[in-house]
């Protein structure tokens, strides 16, 4: 299978809120629960004994989507929680999600030892809405 044409990069949220205050796409941010200076209390109040992951997943240079994202051993959660937010989500330039998961899934498989589960595991349902075609399909 052909590996996707992208890198992610671990992003901070001062880089994040830079990102967001400067974004040609405002539509990426339709809620209040996924703007960087929301995850940013988020995380600073609520966040503990868990790693923080912002990914940025950039195509040719530019960003197109974000994943604040905490890892808590093999899993992944979106940063917030159910008693706080109302909505929790990636944030992706719309018509670009195929691009955005199939990139930041290969980087995800090339952090998983050799013999572990498949990142779509890894993550568990997190990916499920959204990678509904495999790469062959596209």
């Amino acid at each position: 299978m052909k590996k996707s044409d992208g890198t992610v990069t671990l992003e901070s949220f001062g880089s994040l809120n830079a990102y967001w205050l400067e974004s040609p796409y405002p539509s990426m941010w339709d809620c209040i629960f996924v703007l960087p200076p929301w995850l940013e209390v988020w995380w600073h109040e609520l966040g503990f004994e868990a790693e923080l992951y912002l990914g940025a997943v950039r195509q040719g240079g530019s960003i197109i989507g974000i994943a604040p994202l905490l890892l808590r051993g093999t899993e992944a959660f979106f940063i917030g929680g159910t008693d706080v937010c109302d909505y929790m989500d990636f944030v992706v330039i719309p018509g670009r999600e195929v691009d955005f998961f199939n990139i930041l899934l290969d980087e995800r498989k090339e952090d998983q030892p050799a013999g572990s589960e498949a990142p779509e595991a890894e993550f568990g349902g997190v990916y499920s809405s959204y990678r509904y075609r495999t790469r062959s399909e596209i």
